[in-house]
């Protein structure tokens, strides 16, 4: 068992899996090397959907590249979580 919220072991790729459940659908998020690697882009992940309130895997900022920071957006704006992908959590909005 993984000691990380949002990763699993996938053993026919060999490889960590990371997925978030949003609005009763499980989004594949993709397959890392390590399951840290898989936790942050879940942590991410996390933030966007559920806002600062997301009960993350590592405190504080997640440390993530610019392209993989996109990569998650497209996947949730394609997947229909959101609906428009803020360039950055501290200029989304917190009252419509």
């Amino acid at each position: 068992m993984n000691k990380y919220r949002g990763v699993s072991w996938h053993k026919h790729k060999k490889r960590y899996r990371a997925k978030l459940k949003a609005d009763a659908r499980h989004i594949h998020l993709g397959y890392f090397d390590d399951p840290e690697s898989a936790a942050q882009v879940w942590d991410f992940a996390a933030e966007l959907v559920q806002g600062p309130a997301a009960k993350k895997n590592f405190p504080g900022p997640t440390p993530l590249s610019d392209e993989a920071q996109k990569g998650v957006r497209d996947t949730l704006v394609r997947k229909r979580i959101l609906r428009d992908a803020p360039p950055d959590l501290s200029d989304t909005p917190v009252c419509p």
